[in-house]
């Protein structure tokens, strides 16, 4: 078992071998939860990255390596500079049995530059994920060293076309799309169980994130709670630096007894609260230097059949079908945002057609057997040269 925050460089082969040499993929990244303790950092990148290198581990024509740092999302900020101060030259190590590098953010890529010539040189291709605020931080020794990073990729693979257009903006040349994936086994099993009688707990809304204030959830509890029928009910998940803000919006508008700010819960109450959920929200707002990449919880909640409504906000309009499994409404609206929820709260059979449409799309669209495959039909059969 791995200690937390100490760092991970063992080989993990696919399944099975087959005629063709396996694609040698050697995975980085500085934000994978301890193996003993997987909630204590579980935000959208981390569970990305973990979920994606198992699926990559999964495949026969994959011979994955990996060197991922493990640490508690409170404790990540002590750990990542020595991970990533030293990843240059844990790279330069890497002998030819590698075919291509890719870093599951660029936030790891920028901390590796300096090996980047040396390991083209022995014919290591460079791919890196992007997922926002990986590209937008505001700090400028960081932005100059994101326009430096992003052209010397081979290839960059934004996670949204909104993320892929930040990209472009700062040098990046070559470009390939590819969502995020879900673990659908994960929540689709609340399709066909826990959400068998979804309007018994009346009209709840469900919000699950990391606090911060691209995420709206403050200016949900201000500006579009107090006017909602009384029969509304909010249940926020997951904890960070804006929840004394949201605490003291929910004792000022005096929505105390419809508003539950539950923190970081386990897998199961997760699971227990969607299966309550009669929306999920994401009522995000624009924020300088800062964006949401994706929205990895609209998958979760799509798998497990609940519908969504949705700020109309960079790359969630990636995830969403307006109509069909959820609602995109204009970020910041409060008039829209009531009259969208008062409609749906009125309509639990509308409710029911949005979440079945999104249990059927997410599997097809976003199931980690899919988004695995698109990741290497863009690393592989276009960026790797034969081998001689």
């Amino acid at each position: 078992m791995q200690a937390e925050g100490s760092l991970a460089f063992a080989s993990t082969p696919g399944a099975s071998d087959t005629t063709k040499a396996p694609t040698r993929i050697h995975f980085v990244s500085h934000s994978f939860a301890p193996a003993d303790a997987p909630l204590t950092n579980v935000g959208g990148m981390q569970r990305v990255a973990m979920e994606l290198a198992d699926g990559l581990a999964a495949r026969s024509d994959v011979r994955l390596t990996t060197d991922v740092l493990r640490s508690r999302w409170d404790r990540i900020a002590w750990h990542a500079p020595f991970f990533l101060a030293g990843l240059p030259g844990r790279l330069a190590a890497l002998d030819r049995s590698v075919d291509i590098v890719l870093f599951a953010s660029i936030t790891s890529a920028v901390a590796a530059l300096p090996a980047f010539a040396g390991l083209r040189a022995k014919g290591v291709r460079l791919a890196a994920i992007a997922h926002g605020l990986d590209v937008t931080h505001t700090n400028p020794a960081y932005r100059v060293a994101v326009r430096s990073v992003l052209p010397r990729l081979d290839v960059v693979l934004p996670v949204s076309r909104a993320t892929a257009e930040r990209c472009r903006e700062l040098g990046a040349r070559n470009l390939k799309v590819v969502p995020n994936g879900v673990d659908v086994a994960r929540f689709s099993r609340l399709a066909a169980a826990a959400r068998t009688d979804p309007d018994s707990d009346g009209f709840v809304i469900v919000a699950i994130g990391r606090q911060v204030r691209r995420k709206g959830f403050e200016w949900l509890v201000r500006e579009v709670m107090p006017r909602l029928d009384a029969s509304a009910r909010l249940v926020l998940l997951g904890d960070g630096p804006e929840r004394e803000a949201i605490e003291h919006a929910v004792v000022e508008c005096q929505v105390e007894d419809r508003v539950e700010l539950r923190g970081i819960v386990p897998e199961a109450e997760l699971h227990a609260c969607l299966g309550r959920a009669a929306v999920l929200v994401m009522p995000n707002v624009t924020v300088e230097g800062d964006m949401e990449g994706f929205g990895i919880v609209l998958l979760e909640a799509g798998a497990a059949g609940v519908p969504v409504v949705v700020a109309d906000l960079e790359g969630m309009r990636d995830v969403v079908s307006p109509g069909v499994t959820g609602e995109l409404v204009p970020s910041a609206d409060a008039d829209a945002w009531v009259r969208t929820l008062e409609a749906l709260r009125t309509d639990p059979s509308r409710r029911r057609t949005l979440g079945a449409a999104a249990a059927k799309v997410v599997p097809a669209k976003f199931s980690w057997d899919a988004v695995v495959q698109r990741y290497l039909d863009d690393l592989v059969v276009t960026h790797i040269p034969p081998r001689v």
